[in-house]
This record gives C-alpha cells, sequence and structure tokens, in this order.
C-alpha cells in the first residue's frame, strides 16, 4: 500500500468531499398554523417550547400581527426531515415548502429552469 504523503492528502481530500456531498441539504420554510384564540397561541408556544428543539425555540411567529402561524426555516436533506422537526400535534396541518435561490442564469433563462 503506497503511503506517500501526496496518496494520504488525496485520500483525505476525497473522503471531506464525498462526506459533504452525500450530506448535501436542502432549504425548507415550515408553516405551522394554530387556531386564532389567546389559548391556542400559549398552547403552541407552550409545545414549541418543551420539544426542546433548537428549531423550534428559533420559530418566528405571527400571532402579533393577527396570523396565527410559525415560520420556521431550516437545512435538512428533506422533506420528510423537515416533517419530522414539527410537532406531532401540528404535523397534519404543517405546510413545507423547499426553497430555492436562482442563480443570475437561471433568473436570465427563467423558461429552461422553471418547473411550470
Amino acid at each position: 500500500m503506497n503511503i506517500s504523503p501526496d496518496n494520504f492528502v488525496f485520500r483525505i481530500i476525497f473522503n471531506i468531499k464525498f462526506r459533504v456531498s452525500a450530506l448535501k441539504m436542502e432549504k425548507f420554510i415550515i408553516e405551522v398554523p394554530h387556531e386564532a384564540t389567546k389559548a391556542a397561541c400559549k398552547n403552541a408556544v407552550r409545545v414549541f417550547l418543551e420539544t426542546g428543539s433548537h428549531f423550534l425555540r428559533q420559530a418566528d411567529w405571527g400571532c402579533q400581527d393577527g396570523e396565527h402561524k410559525a415560520w420556521l426555516i431550516v437545512e435538512v436533506e428533506n422533506k420528510d426531515q423537515a416533517l419530522q422537526i414539527v410537532p406531532s400535534l401540528y404535523r397534519p396541518v404543517a405546510k413545507i415548502v423547499k426553497l430555492h435561490t436562482y442563480t443570475r442564469e437561471e433568473m436570465e433563462n427563467i423558461d429552461e429552469f422553471h418547473p411550470v
């Protein structure tokens, strides 16, 4: 087995690149609605806090503006992982949208890159 410094460095770089590409994350916005009552707001916030998830503690809430929803932007591997972040009580009503930032080329050629 050849363990020259060049070969060793190549293997380390290859392993790092392989692992990073295997862990490619996608960005999602999660919207979690709740009823427009003080009790529902209080319960939603309590449930989010009690999960202990750092994702849920970072949620943005619209209740102060009459929009009774929480939003989270997360980077995970897929929509199923995003849904697992949501407390089970709210999973049936959660909406998850994959986000994409268009490159300049995609913007200039939107007809080619837009799926619909």
